[in-house]
């Protein structure tokens, strides 16, 4: 046919893939000869094309390419990327990100080879992605799996949570590894609907556990063995994982005593001005979140949480960061007294208590074995405290001393850090016994016979 005259065949791998593009005016046109023939090669000819068949020659991609960036082109690009952000929603930071700046490079590269094309032609569908999405998911797990496999001890994560509109249960498994070249790695397995008919038991929360593992993930089901677990202190978590190794999340277990010891009814009993103090700085976050003050200051006033009891040491230690600054506005405004019962001396003393506590959860949100045991010394109550430092003191130490255990695998973690292993903060009796769980490691690990001399302790640990 004559309009085969005005096209070229577009080809990937050396052969046809479906287009064609017009040599006039560089447009990209489908083509399927099964079926629409060359009816819409014809079409675009007489009445699609934007320059004229008899031109002389092809226009070249490259005088395209340079005619579409020169400076009077780019000036339509900022006014539609406006448009997007504001009717899309979308963050002004998102034409600056790198994924993003990739994307309109390969579309430019699209561009600078095919010619001009219809951006609906190339941005695949949703359902594409998400497709695609889940083939690279499991490629990559494919590819992890075995290598997990090959690590003498992993550390996994479990969690559970419900969608509050459709209300689905999820659950979720992350895994912390050392690689044979001493590289920690942190990845997540995988995130799954938890049955809706099913209770979410002991029994049931293990079944799934199992079933994403070993069916799903492809783990060599004698391995399970090799996994220590660490999670929360939900009651079907604990029944769910009793059969295997298990460490308590200390970053739970601060928050459990951080709640205990702040309980407000207890603390108006015990120690009535901390209760005073921790009540009032709470109200003074609100309102000024809710006033005119918080553009004012140099700095935002951080609002307690509900159930994260370290924001409570972010509040307080906010507002005295602020303090001269919420005087002078608050005096301004007439409402210097919501900060007349907010001591400065008790708003110090409860801000240096609090910190170790926030410090430690910070801390403790990563795979971090060997700074357990440093934490919970720090945490200890100090001598030479007033009486009601004493109090707010001893209340949290007694709930620490209930809520967290100290695992041999955090003994051990801190015995192989040179810095400190000597291990001070252990009585000789402790060490004794890490000493010799050290001792059994090495010999079920090399298959070898390792005595531990039974020295007296406290010489070599001078």
């Amino acid at each position: 046919s004559t309009v085969w005259k005005n096209y070229d065949v577009v080809f990937s791998d050396k052969s046809p893939c479906g287009y064609v593009q017009c040599k006039s005016c560089k447009t990209l046109l489908k083509y399927d000869s099964k079926k629409t023939g060359n009816s819409s090669l014809q079409r675009h000819a007489e009445k699609g094309c934007s320059r004229s068949s008899s031109s002389s020659g092809a226009w070249p991609i490259q005088s395209y390419v340079t005619s579409f960036v020169q400076s009077e082109k780019k000036i339509p690009l900022p006014k539609k990327s406006e448009i997007r952000q504001i009717k899309d929603i979308q963050s002004f930071e998102t034409v600056s990100g790198k994924r993003f700046i990739e994307l309109v490079q390969e579309l430019i590269s699209v561009g600078a080879t095919y010619g001009r094309v219809s951006a609906s032609s190339v941005l695949p569908h949703p359902s594409t992605i998400s497709r695609r999405c889940r083939d690279t998911a499991e490629q990559k797990r494919k590819e992890l799996i075995p290598q997990i496999n090959d690590i003498l001890i992993v550390i996994m994560t479990t969690d559970m949570w419900t969608d509050d509109y459709r209300k689905i249960h999820y659950m979720a498994v992350t895994c912390h590894y050392v690689t044979p070249d001493f590289k920690l790695k942190a990845k997540d397995l995988a995130t799954t609907m938890f049955p809706l008919e099913e209770a979410k038991t002991g029994e049931n929360i293990r079944r799934e556990l199992l079933k994403l593992l070993v069916n799903t993930l492809g783990f060599d089901p004698s391995n399970l063995n090799k996994v220590v677990w660490v999670t929360d202190q939900g009651a079907n978590i604990v029944l769910a994982l009793r059969p295997y190794r298990c460490l308590n999340c200390q970053d739970h277990l601060l928050n459990t005593v951080l709640r205990h010891g702040l309980d407000s009814k207890e603390l108006t009993c015990e120690a009535p001005a901390v209760e005073e103090t921790i009540h009032n700085a709470k109200s003074l976050a609100k309102y000024v979140k809710q006033s005119s003050l918080a553009p004012q200051l140099p700095k935002a006033v951080i609002q307690m949480g509900e159930t994260r009891f370290s924001t409570v040491y972010l509040t307080l230690n906010s507002i005295l960061e602020l303090y001269h600054e919420l005087h002078e506005k608050l005096e301004e405004h007439g409402e210097e007294n919501r900060l007349e019962n907010i001591a400065p001396d008790m708003l110090q003393f409860l801000v240096s208590f609090l910190r170790p506590f926030y410090e430690a959860q910070s801390e403790l949100e990563y795979p971090t074995l060997n700074l357990v045991i440093l934490w919970f010394e720090k945490l200890k109550p100090l001598s030479s405290d007033t009486p009601v430092q004493a109090v707010v003191r001893q209340r949290h130490y007694v709930w620490l001393l209930k809520k967290v255990e100290i695992h041999d695998l955090r003994k051990i973690a801190l015995f192989l850090w040179p810095k400190f292993n000597q291990l001070r903060m252990l009585s000789n009796h402790e060490c004794e016994e890490v000493y010799s769980e050290v001792c059994r490691l090495i010999k079920n690990f090399t298959g070898a016979e390792y005595q531990h001399q039974h020295n007296d302790p406290s010489s070599s640990r001078v």
